[in-house]
């Protein structure tokens, strides 16, 4: 099963693709989509789409796993990320691909089995969990992104063997 996570931002938007096979979850590829020097917002969602897409031709996943938004202080914070996730699920229901959405919470549960856990705790784990990560990330997006995957493989299996 191969499953892209996607950390959504409206600077930055990361992606992080793993795949598992047995018992063995390997990553395939990280990055970002840097839109900080784009400042047309129409533009920068016809790049996440297009590079998206991209993706999902390339890696051919079986699902995508996105962050929920978390509703910032800042109104227009939080409707520029709608934006970004709405052009990130239209991108995965035009390459006939189901999405699944999980919390901050869910996610560093998932990966640390602690809700409030840091970032640099869920990256440290993740080495454990995932295997052929790379040792560094330009940015967090990426490491939060294989988070966001890994939490949809964990919870994915944890359902099929509670059925």
């Amino acid at each position: 099963m191969v499953v892209i996570g996607i950390d959504p931002g409206s600077k930055i938007t990361g992606f992080g693709i793993i795949r598992k096979s047995g018992q063995d979850i390997d990553y395939l590829s990280s990055g970002t989509i840097n839109l900080e020097n784009i400042s047309d917002t129409q533009l920068k969602l016809k790049k996440i789409y297009n590079e998206f897409s991209s993706l999902i031709k390339i890696h051919h996943p079986e699902s995508v796993a996105v962050e929920d938004i978390f509703y910032a202080t800042n109104v227009k914070s939080t409707i520029k990320l709608g934006y970004v996730k709405g052009v990130i699920l239209l991108a995965a229901i035009d390459n006939n691909l189901q999405t699944f959405e999980y919390s901050p919470t869910n996610i560093k549960s998932a990966v640390t089995g602690n809700g409030r856990a840091d970032k640099e705790s869920v990256k440290n784990m993740l080495r454990y969990l995932v295997k052929g990560l790379p040792d560094t990330f330009h940015y967090t997006d990426e490491s939060d992104a294989i988070a966001i995957a890994y939490c949809h493989i964990n919870t994915i299996s944890f359902n099929r063997r509670v059925q």
